[in-house]
This record gives structure tokens, sequence and C-alpha cells, in this order.
């Protein structure tokens, strides 16, 4: 590979970085869906609206979880690449 390797404490900040902006996601996405869920009575009406609502907030806290864990994973392989640790 031809071209500078990237700094071993610059991927040390991509890395906090991502895991920030997951942690943020996900609380982010908590404090929307927590309300609705009681603004829409969901926690009287146990039954599929429930647990439909219940699955797609689960889906999506994964979906959010596993986009950032790919990226963090991401800059730690190009730090262990360009330095040989993190």
């Amino acid at each position: 590979m031809l071209g500078s390797s990237p700094d071993p404490a610059s991927a040390r900040v991509a890395v906090r970085h991502h895991l920030l902006v997951m942690i943020l996601a996900i609380v982010v996405l908590d404090a929307i869906a927590i309300p609705v869920f009681y603004l829409l009575h969901f926690n009287r009406d146990v039954g599929p609206r429930q647990n439909t609502y219940i699955g797609v907030w689960t889906l999506v806290s994964a979906l959010v979880v596993a986009v950032q864990l790919r990226k963090i994973r991401r800059a730690r392989l190009e730090a262990i690449r360009s330095s040989g640790s993190l």
C-alpha cells in the first residue's frame, strides 16, 4: 500500500467518536420512543400494537448499534494496521 498510514492517535479519536455517536443516538432514540410509547397509551393496551411498537423500537436500536459497531471495528482495524495496537 502506498501513501501515509493514519496516525494511531487519530484512530483512537475516531473510535471514541463513533462510540459517543452510538451512545447519543440510542439516548435520542429512547428519549423519543419512551414518551411516544406513553402518549399512545401502549402501557395500558397490551396486544399486537404494543408488540409491534416495541419490536420496531428494538430493531431500530439494533440497527443503530450494528452500524456504529461496524464503524468502530473499521477504525480499530485501521489503528492496528497502522501502528500495531490500539
